[in-house]
């Protein structure tokens, strides 16, 4: 017979090769098939047995629970003295006042309800799991009851919300985050996403996964909000993971022992198969841890019959939490603010206020892929805009043309109608004048009549200057005139 202890240990080996595939960044591919149905099963584990019927006694006290066996004299009642500690009760109908029993629609009911609120990051698969679950039982079990529509209403906001991820929408801590919101800053998106998964795995106790979902978050996602809101569960996580482990190295000694008795008391034959099964896994485990390392993986897998990956595992949970203690919180936090704020600027074309931001997170720390990205969609949206303003301009340039031809022909006609006009009054004058003279005739005489004008009054101003002169030698006469 297989050793029970060996069947856990395989089952925590088949995992492991679960846990080193590559995560994407798209929200849809994150969300594998094993994962979500570990959400369900926990989900559905969860219900917690409801007291069905109550026992109101004469003396006042109030018991509830089930009801187990009934006979005329007496009740066999089921109860809860605490939440994990139950008892049996015989109780006499002489001492009963009120037996209330819940119906079994309504025990169904209320089961059905806690089914709301869905847990995070459930795919189509697993809504389909769900409606398929107890609400579909009771829509066959119960076709008479007046409690259909309360069931109804949960299958209908189920299907909702189905329908919602089959749009690629996607919830996280009971927020719908729709494809267009996730595409405006896929880098913290997708960090969410993976720290909403390594949350789970602690609350799940499941320490090394969340440890390895830590790991591959700060390698893509290190400046990210979800990153640095995320040390503080790791540093809870780290001595929680370390007791584990340290009770492991304990129970190692007495685990060979146990397993070495239990061979021995199997048949030969049933004894080769096990050691044969058991040294592959150990092999396939082998393989597993050699990968991690060949990889540079900071944490390797576990196998409590394997002693070296206890002892380094546990030699890596105190260096982690050393170095997760010295990083300045508060100095990545902002620079995870100023890289998220740069996303949203880009999101509303805010080129300048993204580069600026950029610069910043730059000028404390940021570095890697992202800083590229982001650098890159500025200059993309740069070119864009440089683009659309040539556009414009030449588009302006096309709508101006028009207007000035236009502006052209309408000085045109406007030249054209005084010219019309002019010859009319030039038509009409050139009737008006007695001798039918053209106006150009008229213009000349008037010009010869002021051309004479102007030489009579050169003559004559020629004249007076001459008598002037006359007068002038007469009258004035020289000293040598006088003696003669």
């Amino acid at each position: 017979m297989v050793d029970k202890r060996t069947e856990v240990a395989n089952i925590s080996f088949a995992w492991v090769g679960a846990i080193y595939k590559p995560i994407t960044q798209s929200h849809t591919q994150m969300i594998t098939r094993n994962q979500s149905l570990s959400y369900l099963i926990l989900l559905l584990l969860s219900v917690a047995t409801l007291s069905a019927d109550t026992i109101k006694l004469k003396d006042g006290s109030v018991l509830e629970g089930k009801v187990i066996k009934e006979t005329q004299e007496s009740i066999d009642f089921e109860y809860n003295i605490t939440k994990s500690i139950k008892d049996i009760k015989t109780i006499k109908r002489s001492d009963i006042q009120v037996i209330d029993k819940e119906e079994a629609d309504e025990v169904a009911l209320e089961e059905i309800k806690l089914l709301l609120p869905t847990a995070s990051l459930l795919n189509a698969e697993d809504y389909d799991k769900i409606i398929a679950g107890k609400p579909a039982a009771f829509m066959r079990e119960f076709k008479d009851s007046k409690l259909k529509s309360s069931v109804q209403d949960v299958i209908d906001q189920l299907l909702a919300e189905k329908e919602k991820v089959e749009a690629q929408s996607v919830k996280i801590n009971g927020k719908w985050i729709t494809q267009e919101e996730a595409q405006k800053d896929p880098y913290n998106h997708n960090a969410l996403i993976l720290v909403t998964k390594m949350r789970a795995s602690i609350e799940n106790r499941q320490y090394l996964q969340a440890l390895i979902q830590f790991e591959e978050l700060e390698k893509n996602f290190e400046f990210s909000m979800a990153y640095s809101q995320s040390i503080k569960p790791v540093l809870g996580t780290l001595p929680k993971y370390g007791a584990r482990l340290i009770q492991y190295k304990r129970n190692h000694p007495l685990r060979i022992s146990q397993r070495t008795k239990d061979l021995k008391s199997m048949e030969a034959s049933d004894r080769a198969q096990t050691e044969e099964a058991f040294q592959a896994r150990q092999k396939r485990f082998e393989q597993l841890v050699t990968e991690a390392k060949e990889l540079k993986k900071r944490w390797t897998p576990v196998s409590e019959w394997n002693l070296p990956s206890i002892s380094e595992n546990l030699e890596m949970v105190t260096k982690e939490t050393e170095r997760l203690e010295q990083i300045d919180l508060e100095k990545l936090s902002a620079v995870a603010k100023m890289i998220a704020g740069a996303f949203q600027d880009l999101a509303e074309n805010k080129l300048t206020s993204a580069q600026a931001k950029l610069e910043n997170a730059k000028s404390n720390g940021a570095t890697g892929d992202i800083i590229v990205k982001i650098s890159e969609q500025i200059d993309t949206g740069k070119k864009a805009a440089r683009a659309a303003a040539l556009e414009n301009a030449e588009t302006n340039e096309d709508t101006d043309t028009p207007d000035e031809d236009q502006d052209l022909e309408t000085k045109d006609e406007k030249n054209t109608d005084t010219q019309n006009t002019k010859a009319k009054a030039d038509e009409r004058d050139s009737k008006a004048s007695p001798n039918n003279q053209s106006p150009t005739s008229n213009e000349t005489s008037e010009v010869e009549s002021k051309g004479i004008s102007f030489q009579l009054l050169i003559s004559i101003l020629a004249g007076v200057l001459l008598i002037v002169t006359l007068v002038a030698k007469f009258v004035i006469k020289s000293p040598e005139d006088d003696t003669e």
